[in-house]
C-alpha cells in the first residue's frame, strides 16, 4: 500500500501540465504524425477483418402447427422443401468455412509457412482419428448410423 500513499492527483496534473506545456517547436507535428500512424494500423486492421456489417440473425420457428388431415402427398412435398433448403444451408456453410481456410492459406502464406504441408498432416490426422474411433466403435459393437 505504500505505492499508493505517493499517488497525488495534483501533483499527477501538474505533470502532465508541464510535460504538454513545453513550448517545442516540433510538438503539435509529432503528435499529429503519430496520431495517423496509429488510425493507419488500426484502419488496416479493420480493412482487413473481413467485417461485413451485423451479423444476420437467424429466423426462429418454435412450433409448426400442421393439420391433422395432411395428405401423404403433401407430407412428402414438404419434405422436399426442407430437405432441399438444408442442401442449400450446408452448402453455404461448406463455402464459407472453404473461403475462410483460404483466407488463413493465404496468412500462413505471408508468414512463410508450408501451408501443403501442415494440410496433409491435418487430413493424416483426421483420417487416423476417424480410424481410431472406428476400431473404438466396431470394438464396443456400436454401428455407425446411415447419412
Amino acid at each position: 500500500m505504500e505505492f499508493f500513499r505517493s499517488i497525488s492527483l495534483r501533483r499527477s496534473w501538474h505533470d502532465l501540465r508541464n510535460a504538454f506545456g513545453s513550448a517545442t517547436p516540433h510538438r503539435w507535428r509529432f503528435m499529429a504524425l503519430a496520431a495517423a500512424a496509429t488510425a493507419s494500423i488500426f484502419l488496416t486492421f479493420f480493412a482487413e477483418s473481413g467485417f461485413k456489417g451485423e451479423l444476420e440473425r437467424p429466423t426462429i420457428i418454435y412450433v409448426e402447427s400442421w393439420p391433422l388431415s395432411r395428405s401423404d402427398a403433401e407430407i412428402i412435398a414438404q419434405q422436399k422443401i426442407d430437405y432441399a433448403a438444408k442442401l442449400e444451408r450446408q452448402a453455404k456453410a461448406v463455402r464459407e468455412a472453404e473461403e475462410r481456410k483460404e483466407r488463413y492459406r493465404q496468412v500462413g502464406k505471408a508468414f512463410g509457412m508450408d501451408v501443403e504441408a501442415m494440410e496433409a498432416r491435418a487430413r493424416q490426422q483426421a483420417a487416423a482419428e476417424a480410424k481410431a474411433k472406428a476400431a473404438a466403435e466396431a470394438k464396443a459393437g456400436i454401428t455407425a448410423p446411415a447419412q
